[in-house]
């Protein structure tokens, strides 16, 4: 997945000059995800194309509910990680802008590395991942003797195995070889990718955060990642593990900002607070990925995404997470559930591919432990 040239006559593999295979490229995603024909430029107010100006929801035309736009959908999901937080329309804090800043310049300062705010992956996750390209060379044995020399990655493929978001059956999966079996070695691969990162959501969490809300934050990921995987799967095959790379990471920034908040002496966030952290949180999940040397149109997809850009990448993981983010919201009480409704209306076949698997659909590469 390349980023869109705007030099008229360079040829892609599609065989599509760019500009002309961008635009159907974005209006063949646009209409598969019903957004309606894209708009020309930003608009004036310096929102980029696309994004409705936060706390104005809008009628949608063929049911007319009211459903928040996506910079509120965003805004509510980081309020609720928090215990307290101001909705009386307060300004940011005088701490607040002084913390914000402080972190944008990092950002912009960062080289190569997180340091302590980002695990570093598993020194064994290349030969993992060529491994399971490969089925016919490696057996699930030997793949489950790989993953068993590091006790801790073990662990985690277990759970994300057996987590709502890549459960393939009602049973418990209990050992790696019968993992390996059951999702097969492309399924495999997407599972140690998970397993590789999630001990980022692992962390002491500030007092002023809901500890409980935290815990649930990387299962929104992991659902919003296989999301983006089935979407992508339908368009653009070739790129689709690139995107559910994208969906993993997008919420690592957030991680990582959430780590530092001991450094912001305000006792509850003003109103305007979560929503800039969603921002910044954004660019951070980005630089997180580059950290991770993760493949370059896994970056890509989430650089556009901070930078609301409506290309098909970002796009796809947009709907993704804010089906997502919905989702946890209608659980609140924060929107209702015909509000959801309409929002999941975005995104076609959301959780449909997940309960096929469920119902019994094996991969088409189902092994054997031979």
């Amino acid at each position: 997945m390349s980023a869109p040239s705007h030099r008229t006559g360079e040829t892609h593999a599609s065989g599509l000059s760019e500009p002309v295979g961008a635009r159907f490229m974005m209006a063949r995603l646009r209409r598969w995800l019903g957004l309606g024909a894209a708009p020309d430029a930003p608009r004036g107010d310096g929102r980029p194309p696309g994004v409705p100006a936060a706390d104005s929801p809008s009628a949608e035309p063929e049911t007319g509910i009211p459903v928040p736009d996506d910079a509120s959908i965003a805004r509510f999901y980081v309020e609720s990680l928090f215990r307290m937080a101001d909705r009386d329309g307060s300004a940011l804090s005088s701490t607040e802008r002084e913390w914000l800043r402080e972190h944008r310049e990092r950002l912009r300062g960062q080289d190569t590395s997180f340091g302590g705010l980002v695990p570093r992956l598993p020194a064994a996750m290349p030969r993992l991942m060529a491994a399971t390209r490969d089925p016919e060379r490696t057996s699930a044995r030997e793949l489950a003797r790989m993953i068993e020399s590091d006790p801790v990655l073990a662990a985690n493929v277990l759970k994300v195995v057996n987590s709502p978001a890549m459960r393939m059956r009602s049973e418990a999966v209990d050992s790696l070889e019968q993992a390996v079996v059951i999702m097969g070695f492309p399924g495999m691969r997407e599972v140690i990718a998970a397993a590789t990162i999630s001990p980022i959501a692992s962390f002491d969490t500030d007092p002023r955060l809901d500890a409980a809300a935290i815990r649930q934050v990387w299962a929104h990921t992991l659902e919003a990642a296989v999301a983006v995987r089935d979407a992508a799967a339908r368009t653009s095959p070739a790129d689709a593990f690139e995107l559910y790379l994208a969906g993993l990471s997008h919420s690592s920034g957030l991680m990582v900002l959430l780590r530092c908040l001991k450094s912001l002496d305000d006792v509850r966030p003003s109103s305007m607070f979560p929503g800039e952290l969603e921002a910044l949180a954004r660019r951070y999940s980005a630089a997180v990925a580059r950290d991770w040397a993760f493949p370059k149109g896994t970056v890509e997809a989430l650089d556009q995404w901070a930078e609301g850009r409506d290309t098909p990448g970002a796009a796809v993981l947009n709907a993704a997470v804010v089906c997502v983010r919905a989702g946890a919201l209608a659980e609140s009480g924060t929107i209702s559930g015909e509000q959801l409704e309409v929002i999941r209306h975005r995104l076609p076949g959301f959780g449909e591919d997940r309960r096929e698997r469920r119902d019994g659909h094996r991969p088409s590469d189902a092994i054997t432990a031979e």
